[in-house]
């Protein structure tokens, strides 16, 4: 259940943002317009494309267990109509997790942070994303509301978690998602151990 609030609080919260972005060309959707960012927060080694300016919130969930994540950073932004929300969350191993795991990332699990902990996805697909494995899940939320796509990345010093939420299923191919989720890349330095 904290996981769940954790994600909550990351699509309606908005914090101060001290990282750099750049304007880039703006869309109209509906009757507002919406300025997409090129977004690249200094020393967590991935860049990416989002809507209006992200806002950041630091260790959100709160995991300070040794064998666990050394940090968890979110990174999000939020429009309310049509609603839709773009976040990506940096976890970074801790060296005892990685140890534990033979000097590789475990992605397991990791998809409670895109549906909450009580949900199962309707659908879960291996991919690669500019050659770095991950998992693509999708849940459907249909009394909330609530549609959310998903991708588990593992970026090599970094796992990298990136939700699109909105309120129609349909809006999980807009071409909002699909230029949000394409434009991630990760700094080539943070892939190598």
């Amino acid at each position: 259940m904290k996981v769940a609030c954790a994600v909550a609080l990351v699509l309606l919260v908005a914090c101060s943002s001290s990282s750099k972005s750049k304007s880039g060309p703006t869309r109209t959707r509906g009757s507002h317009k919406v300025t997409w960012q090129s977004f690249a927060p200094r020393g967590f080694g991935f860049s990416i494309t989002m809507p209006g300016k992200p806002q950041r919130i630091r260790d959100w969930i709160g995991d300070h267990d040794p064998n666990g994540y050394r940090s968890v950073d979110a990174f999000g932004s939020e429009f309310r109509r049509p609603l839709s929300a773009f976040v990506v969350v940096a976890l970074l191993p801790s060296d005892a997790m990685l140890k534990e795991e033979g000097g590789h990332n475990n992605l397991k699990g990791l998809e409670i942070l895109i549906g909450g902990d009580d949900a199962e996805p309707a659908s879960s697909l291996p991919i690669k994303v500019h050659g770095l494995s991950g998992t693509e899940y999708i849940y459907y939320f249909r009394e909330e509301h609530r549609h959310v796509k998903g991708r588990v990345i593992d970026g090599g010093r970094r796992i990298f978690v990136l939700l699109y939420a909105a309120d129609e299923a349909a809006s999980l191919n807009s071409v909002a998602a699909r230029r949000f989720f394409n434009s991630f890349k990760v700094v080539r330095a943070f892939r190598v151990r």
